[in-house]
C-alpha cells in the first residue's frame, strides 16, 4: 500500500475510513470493485446531489482487512478512478450522516 493511501485512512467507528473523489460515471464501478471482495471493505457515496460531476466516496475497512482494502484502493487509484481527499472533520461528519448517525 502506498504512503498516500495509508495516510488517507483515519480511525473511525472501530474501522478505518478513507475518503476519495470519484467521477460520477465511475461510482458504480468503484463500489462493485471494492465490495465484490466480500468482507474486505465497503464503499459509501456521501454526495446526495445528483448533479455533481465528482462524488465523494468513503471506503471503510477493519484493521484486519485494511491491507487488502488498501491494495484494492491502490489499483483503483492507478486506474484513475479514485483521488485521495484529506480526511478532515467535515468529511467524517458527512460520513456519519450518510451512515445514519448524527
Amino acid at each position: 500500500m502506498t504512503a498516500t493511501v495509508q495516510d488517507s485512512f483515519v480511525p473511525l467507528l472501530g474501522a478505518r475510513a478513507g475518503f476519495f473523489a470519484v467521477p460520477r460515471a465511475e461510482v458504480v464501478y468503484v463500489k462493485l470493485a471494492i465490495e465484490s471482495f466480500e468482507g474486505i471493505a465497503i464503499a459509501r457515496s456521501m454526495d446526495p446531489e445528483p448533479n455533481v460531476a465528482v462524488v465523494e466516496v468513503a471506503v471503510l475497512a477493519t484493521d484486519d482487512t485494511f491491507e487488502a482494502a488498501g491494495a484494492l484502493v491502490d489499483v483503483l487509484m492507478g486506474e484513475g478512478v479514485l483521488t485521495p481527499l484529506p480526511p478532515g472533520p467535515e468529511r467524517v461528519d458527512a460520513l456519519l450522516t450518510a451512515l445514519g448517525g448524527s
